[in-house]
């Protein structure tokens, strides 16, 4: 074994000598040669400060790229082992050390480094202490030395992942944000040594490279058709012929692979080798997150993705041209980094977005990644950001050669019925644990009842699938009704592709193939469940590696299933090609060649458009729920100082929510409104930390001082997110108790609350004389917080989801699917009266009038009449008007408040409390008006049968179109519904069609 601290005159001193040059860079090149152990192959991973959830090290690595082991620590959690697997023979860990003790700026680890097969904690050291000749940090570390000679070891693209920088790779090494271009490394020459004495020589070269360029797979014999289609030998291939049609082209790529290369092309997040013959990578361009921001590390160290707020925070909005901005921005920053670092897996092109699940159970840890509980907005948003990312164009038409290029290839999710990921609160035992008596995603049986499954869990899906053609759909772990998301051909053949019309390609949710045998035990081997997933739809794996779960299923086992007999070849062709033409369409292969989005570059990723853009979002998302006397917006001639308390007033990265990418620092509440308003004006006392109350009485002492007037409290909720449901709706104790505390004290309490989910605050509400709810706004939240405080932007959200009380916790299963079990949940059948604040509510700091622009409706003296047969119905126009003295925005909700309908069976399902339609946002300045028009589609009007038909019933539907903070004030019409009733959409139709097509053909 190898001493972890080794002579210092082993190690390199580097310094600089004379002024900083311009126009350089560093790149790393062998200082020598070694037939055992090449020294070009080391690289060093970046070390970045990770962000909680990724998949990624806490600490720095070496890698070696050939016969080193990788090192990952696999996990966020405190205590997570390190694991080292070969980089590039497997990916099964090998050898699992002690967790890595704290890494000072000193000791980098290596867990091998002799051949990969050394199970010996080895270390390298990379930091000498002679400070009088310059020091080697990490960021954040102190210069010591020569001011000219501090060289950091910092990656220009911190990212998530095992990603290294290979051999003569030029870097733009960087310190603590000064540019790269100041600095130029003396010879001698300084190298990285490693404990073998291996070593890699730096050296200053003219910064050619506007980034560094990352590794693409290159086959056995060197052929790389993703970048080399522009010459010889893949030129000369159909499938780099662009005058071919995709799916022709994808037929013959598809023909050019081993069976046992096939298995590996199916993979859509696993392994990044090459497939062996053409150089393809597995998974690159099929795997990448873009719920409200490309989940990235910053280019070049500060050229970051935009973060918008997360979709609870988006549906609040109500805004369709905003949901289409989102997209767009997003999809923009997607195609800039494409274009920036060409095909390599942090520049992915297909992602995993949107997430339109619906936020059914109140408990669930991922609420805050869907825009709420309703199928309207939910389903509208995944039909105009899916437009968005597709740059309008639909995933259909594949022998087209002409088709339009698809901009980005986003991936609709999670299909069908997914709400529960562990319902004991925080998985146990890895990715795929639930402590018991809970129960996780992968074991979950969703029973649906018919009438809810046509009505509620369907619509919010068929919305996108059929309006928008979504390149890629993700399938649920869940079952429905019995079968697993990802083995349901009903579901995903007869319903989305023959129903709905979709035609793009079908990805497993990772590890959802692994669990149709050792889950939810539908098979009985490996082979079986790959076979069970194809043969339904699902073309495109999600693997689990190593610790995470079984492994690669479609790799290691579909040559199986073909020799078995249990799935023909053809299948699996079918669904290579479903994959592949995916990427034709995208133009990855055409290298080169001009496309719409080609002038994108470094500065659309983050630009101050987009920067705009997400303060906007932010600014829309804040919902209004109590403003006693108008205390909101703040009156500062009124308050001599305001106390800040809670733990949220400081609270940065955490408003990001889940699936959020590297971002540039983030302003807390607390820091914007010291900014704002002077530290003089403001005192400072946090309380609690959430769950303690150890500090709660100096709090109290703050606010009862003579010369403070109010108290503003920033409260949040404890994040749980994916693998992770929450096991109650209150705030945390200590939060409880602030509240509680400064309530009592009798001067005017403002309450923040940031948070994704639905809370229980009866108490917390009854002491506040304002409660602001911002959800998660993101990179701009402590701005649009303030703002909205202060008066700069007036609320305009709407509650996406129901504000419960915590009785609902003894009252509802959270597993029960069934939306009138019990009390009835979400606000379609939860009693709008027994709620704290109920779906659709909000604020304004103005006044609004809604009223019919056609007088004779506005008289209530006429009705709306349509027949049965109906497709959708564009309603008079009604006019808002700016009756108040403030310049807001309004959102206008359309609703069926209640129906009468004479055909209606008496034990027949019950119809919804009300239910949304349509719904429209407009800017106001005071005294200004607008008319606008809403459309009501034919499957909101019908009523889920316990047959299964959605049916349009003859009758009289009352509707509300406005009105705040609810309904009040709404213009109200009648429809009447003549002749015989008439099905939108019948499950037992389906069945029969599904029970055709599986008949010998």
């Amino acid at each position: 074994m190898v001493s972890a601290l080794m002579a210092i005159s082993a190690w390199v001193v580097v310094g600089t000598g004379g002024p900083p040059q311009p126009g350089y860079q560093l790149v790393i090149k062998p200082c020598q040669s070694n037939p055992t152990y090449s020294a070009q192959n080391w690289a060093v991973a970046s070390p970045g400060k990770w962000p909680a959830g990724s998949w990624a090290p806490e600490q720095p690595n070496i890698i070696n790229t050939d016969t080193g082991l990788c090192v990952d620590t696999q996990g966020s959690f405190p205590g997570w082992p390190a694991r080292a697997w070969p980089c590039s023979t497997s990916n099964q860990p090998e050898y699992w050390g002690d967790r890595l003790a704290a890494v000072t700026s000193s000791v980098w680890y290596s867990l091998a480094t002799k051949g990969g097969a050394s199970s010996e904690d080895e270390s390298v050291q990379l930091v000498t202490n002679v400070s009088e000749h310059g020091t080697w940090h990490q960021p954040g570390a102190k210069a010591t030395g020569h001011p000219t000679g501090l060289v950091c070891l910092t990656s220009s693209m911190p990212l998530g992942g095992d990603w290294y920088y290979p051999a003569n790779t030029v870097g733009t090494w960087f310190c603590d944000g000064v540019a790269p271009v100041q600095w130029r490394i003396q010879s001698n020459p300084p190298r990285i040594v490693s404990a073998e004495n291996e070593s890699l020589c730096l050296e200053s070269v003219p910064a050619v490279p506007k980034v560094p360029q990352h590794p693409v797979p290159t086959g056995s014999n060197g052929t790389n058709c993703l970048s080399g289609c522009s010459g010889p030998p893949c030129s000369t291939m159909p499938f780099c012929d662009s005058r071919l049609s995709p799916n022709v082209r994808a037929r013959d790529l598809v023909s050019r692979l081993s069976n046992e290369e096939k298995g590996l092309a199916m993979l859509g997040l696993g392994k990044s080798d090459a497939i062996t013959q053409l150089g393809l990578p597995t998974m690159w361009m099929f795997s990448g997150e873009a719920q409200h921001g490309l989940v990235r590390g910053c280019m070049n160290g500060s050229v970051c993705p935009t973060s918008f707020p997360s979709l609870v925070g988006i549906g609040a909005t109500g805004n369709k041209s905003l949901f289409t901005a989102i997209g767009e921005a997003i999809s923009d920053e997607a195609r800039a980094w494409f274009n920036i670092l060409g095909v390599t897996k942090n520049a992915n092109l297909c992602v995993w977005a949107p997430n339109i699940n619906l936020a059914r159970n109140f408990l669930w840890g991922r609420n805050e990644e869907t825009p709420g509980e309703d199928p309207t907005i939910n389903g509208v948003y995944g039909s105009l950001f899916i437009s968005a990312m597709q740059d309008g164009v639909e995933a259909v038409d594949w022998d087209n050669a002409s088709a339009p290029l698809l901009k980005t290839a986003p991936t609709l999710k999670h299909f069908l019925a997914y709400d529960v990921d562990c319902t004991n609160g925080h998985s146990e035992g890895g990715y795929f644990g639930c402590a018991a008596p809970g129960v996780d995603r992968f074991h979950f049986e969703a029973i649906i009842p018919s009438e809810d499954y046509v009505s509620y869990y369907v619509p919010v899906m068929a919305k996108p699938i059929s309006e928008s053609k979504p390149a890629a759909i993700m399938c649920a772990f869940n079952t429905i009704n019995g079968t697993p998301g990802c083995a349901d051909a009903m579901t995903l053949t007869t319903l989305a592709r023959d129903t709905y019309g979709f035609d793009g390609f079908v990805v497993s949710d990772c590890g959802g193939i692994d669990f149709l045998n050792q889950g939810h035990y539908l098979s009985t081997s490996p082979a079986g469940a790959t076979s069970m997933a194809i043969k339904a739809g699902c073309e495109v794996e999600c693997g689990t590696p190593g610790p995470w779960g079984p492994g690669y299923y479609y790799r290691d086992y579909s040559a199986d299933a073909v020799a078995e007999g249990l799935l023909r070849q053809s299948d699996v062709d079918t669904a290579l090609v479903k994959k592949w033409r995916t990427a034709f369409r995208l133009g990855i292969f055409d290298k080169g060649a001009p496309t719409p989005w080609s002038y994108l570059g470094m500065e659309d990723i983050h630009s101050s458009k987009h920067q705009a853009l997400t303060l906007s979002a932010a600014e829309q998302s804040m919902t209004l729920l109590k403003n006693k006397d108008g205390i909101l917006p703040l009156n500062l001639s009124k308050y001599r100082k305001i106390a800040i308390l809670g733990p949220a007033q400081n609270i940065t990265t955490d408003m990001k929510g889940g699936y959020s990418g590297t971002t540039v620092p983030i302003l807390s509440p607390g820091a914007v409104l010291a900014a704002r308003l002077g530290g003089d004006r403001l005192v400072w006392a946090e309380g609690t930390s959430r769950n303690d109350t150890v500090n709660i009485p100096m709090a109290v002492t703050a606010v009862s001082a003579a010369d403070v007037d109010l108290a503003i409290i920033f409260v949040q909720d404890t994040y749980v997110g994916e693998q992770a449901d929450r096991t109650d709706i209150a705030l945390q104790y200590g939060q409880q108790q602030l509240v509680k505390a400064i309530g009592a004290v009798g001067k005017p309490v403002v309450l923040v609350i940031i948070a994704g989910h639905t809370l229980a605050i009866e108490a917390e509400n009854e002491v506040s004389d304002a409660v602001l709810f911002a959800f998660l706004p993101s990179e701009a939240g402590g701005t649009a917080i303030v703002n909205t405080l202060l008066g700069d932007s007036a609320p305009s959200g709407r509650l996406p989801i129901t504000l419960y009380p915590r009785s609902i916790l003894f009252e509802r299963d959270p597993g029960d699917m069934s939306l009138r079990g019990g009390p009835g949940i979400t606000y379609l059948h939860y009693p709008t009266n027994k709620t704290v604040y109920p779906f659709g509510y909000g604020l304004s700091y103005s006044r609004f009038n809604f009223a019919w622009a056609d007088a004779a409706l506005t008289s209530g003296s006429s009705r709306i009449d349509t027949q049965s047969n109906f497709t959708t119905l564009v309603l008079p126009q009604i006019r808002v008007t700016n009756i108040g003295t403030v310049r807001s925005a309004v959102t206008i909700n359309g609703f069926i408040v209640g129906v009468r309908i004479p055909e209606l069976d008496s034990d027949a399902p019950a119809p919804p409390n009300r239910e949304l339609f349509d719904f429209g946002k407009v800017l106001l300045s005071p005294g200004e008006s607008v008319n606008v028009a809403l459309e009501l589609p034919a499957s909101i009007v019908a009523i889920g049968t316990a047959s299964g038909d959605l049916m349009v019933m003859p009758g009289e539907y009352d509707l509300a179109l406005g009105g705040l903070p609810l309904l009040e004030g709404a213009a109200r019409t009648t429809l009447t519904v003549h002749g015989p009733k008439h099905a939108v959409f019948s499950l037992e139709e389906l069945r029969a069609r599904h029970a055709l097509s599986l008949l010998p053909k």
